[in-house]
């Protein structure tokens, strides 16, 4: 900070910032910035991680629901690669994998009683399951 001598003795200080002042304030705004990038970096990450699970959930609960409807007898294993679902709920090519795990349950004797199911929808990096006990009706 630069004083002068004005007018009878007195000291005067120049008006404005200096450089270190200048310099201070940079850098608080620049940490402010990265500051609010990551947490909008995070919020973007998160979004599309919450699409991709409501995707995958209504995969798995069109299949399950397609599986009570057919009855003990027709739940077979299988895989289907390449599906998605659109806002009506028909399935359209896309970028997930649907696949139908079945296990017999017959309690020791030789009559299929229930099957236990696992559904898991599957996209790059990450996977959702979900595993139900169908028991067949009397």
């Amino acid at each position: 900070m630069i004083n002068r001598i004005h007018g009878r003795g007195r000291l005067r200080q120049d008006a404005g910032f200096s450089i270190l002042e200048a310099l201070v304030a940079s850098v608080i705004l620049v940490i402010a910035l990265v500051g609010f990038l990551t947490v909008a970096a995070a919020t973007t990450n998160l979004g599309g991680r919450s699409a991709h699970s409501a995707s995958a959930n209504a995969l798995i609960y069109d299949k399950y629901e397609t599986l009570k409807l057919a009855g003990l007898d027709a739940i077979t294993a299988e895989t289907v690669t390449d599906i998605d679902m659109d806002s009506n709920g028909s399935i359209i090519p896309g970028a997930y994998t649907r696949t139908v795990a079945v296990e017999q349950l017959d309690a020791g004797t030789s009559l299929t009683i229930a099957k236990k199911v696992s559904i898991t929808v599957s996209w790059p990096g990450h996977s959702l399951t979900q595993t139900s006990i169908f028991v067949k009706e009397s």
